[in-house]
């Protein structure tokens, strides 16, 4: 397999930090008043994209170190977000050149049926969406409270700390460029 070269995953979630190992264009923000500042105080989207397209200059080299990562920020710290907002930053990403798009948030229950049906029209074009962060319970567009705060981010150029943080979906994102490249 090749290295992700010229493939962009959508990741929406919490933003993603600049790093030097990241290949990050230019994204969207649905949460705060600058919708082009998309700085992740969350640090899990930012680890996540790490796992996926990390460049390796320094630091961890990820599963498809040469794609881009665009990200929607979708919350800040110890923010809620409710479903429109998700829907909007599905559609910006359907409009936006996705070769995957990873919705890196916690859900909570079903998902509405007018999602599953923009994640259907995404899929039908061959972009593949992946959802990071599945929960049962009962219908809420949670996300990171107290007991997730800081769970990981880039600090200084390194990791501050990974707990509690499920790597296997990032893998599959990542899988899913190279084959989509190769193929």
């Amino acid at each position: 397999y090749k290295d992700g070269d010229g493939s962009r995953v959508i990741v929406i979630g919490s933003g993603i930090d600049p790093h030097r190992d990241l290949n990050v264009v230019t994204g969207y923000n649905l949460s705060t008043t600058n919708p082009y500042m998309c700085s992740d105080n969350n640090g899990h989207s930012t680890f996540v994209s790490g796992v996926m397209s990390g460049a390796g200059k320094g630091f961890i080299k990820g599963v498809a170190p040469k794609a881009e990562i665009c990200p929607i920020k979708l919350f800040d710290k110890n923010e809620l977000c409710e479903g429109r907002s998700l829907e909007t930053a599905l559609c910006w990403a359907k409009d936006n050149f996705a070769t995957a798009v990873l919705i890196d948030v916690e859900i909570y229950g079903t998902l509405p049926f007018y999602i599953k049906n923009i994640i259907k029209d995404i899929e039908s074009e061959g972009v593949p969406v992946f959802i990071n962060g599945k929960k049962n319970g009962k219908f809420d567009f949670n996300k990171y409270v107290v007991d997730f705060e800081n769970n990981s981010c880039w600090l200084d150029n390194w990791y501050k700390k990974a707990e509690n943080i499920d790597v296997s979906m990032a893998l599959a994102v990542g899988l899913a460029v190279l084959v989509k490249e190769e193929n």
